[in-house]
């Protein structure tokens, strides 16, 4: 079985005041991730479509075995 784990940290929303840390909060839960035994994909600052294309690329990792 492999685990892998989707990580996007966006630090700039138009309908929202900036967020404190997301990029630190990604690199820290990316980093506790891996050492629980994940892959981890850690994505920053993404556009709408962007997320869209990269939760369906990830979609792709999810085989039988793969959580």
């Amino acid at each position: 079985t492999d685990k892998v784990a989707l990580l996007i940290g966006n630090l700039n929303y138009n309908y929202h005041p900036g967020l404190m840390a997301p990029t630190m909060d990604v690199h820290e839960l990316a980093n506790l991730l891996q050492q629980l035994g994940f892959r981890v994909v850690s994505l920053l600052d993404l556009t709408l479509q962007e997320m869209q294309a990269a939760i369906d690329k990830f979609l792709q990792l999810l085989d039988r075995g793969v959580y």
